[in-house]
């Protein structure tokens, strides 16, 4: 890789340094907790039924142009929750 990229890199690196704060906006909550209805009712895995309640998990990609998120359940069932109309 030539100098001249390296630092074009490092360069875009810096403006994503520090910038790993993550939220859902209120189409993303209300699109998750519509999903949650729904899951819960044939999931077959309960919030009691975990050791320490870790039943979802959020994952978070940082895109040019927004976050996706995509919600998983510890059943396997999962949601992209993504305000795509937002970006």
């Amino acid at each position: 890789m030539a100098d001249s990229d390296t630092a074009r890199i490092a360069k875009l690196e810096e403006g994503f340094e520090n910038h790993f704060a993550f939220s859902l906006n209120e189409a993303e909550q209300a699109e998750f907790k519509a999903w949650y209805a729904e899951h819960d009712i044939t999931c077959s895995i309960r919030d009691g039924h975990t050791a320490i309640g870790g039943r979802f998990t959020f994952c978070f990609t940082k895109m040019t142009i927004g976050d996706k998120c995509l919600v998983k359940c510890a059943c396997g069932g999962e949601k992209d929750v993504s305000d795509y109309g937002h970006w």
